[in-house]
């Protein structure tokens, strides 16, 4: 008897292994655009607080908006405030060499 629900037991967890490894996980967007993953593309999933920065390379400085923006203290690209950083076009998110 003993057996016999260990097996049913862990033929149940294969079944919801296989079924959760088919789906898929939506992202929506707040422009309502929506990204889709399949549950076996995705590693790791990280909540954050919104007000925890993430992956902060460098200084910001508040400057008191109402939105709570805060400017950053060099360029993109900069590892100094006095440097110019990347060359980025409008739009465009990787920087351009020239």
């Amino acid at each position: 008897m003993k057996k016999s629900s260990i097996l049913a037991a862990l033929l149940l967890f294969v079944a919801g292994l296989q079924t959760a490894w088919g789906q898929k996980m939506i992202v929506t967007l707040n422009d309502n655009s929506q990204v889709t993953y399949s549950i076996s593309q995705v590693r790791e999933v990280t909540f954050v607080e919104a007000d925890e920065p993430v992956n902060v390379e460098h200084e910001y400085v508040d400057l008191g908006l109402p939105s709570g923006t805060k400017l950053a203290t060099s360029n993109v690209g900069a590892s100094k405030p006095e440097e110019y950083g990347d060359y980025f076009a409008w739009g465009e998110t990787k920087p351009k060499s020239t």
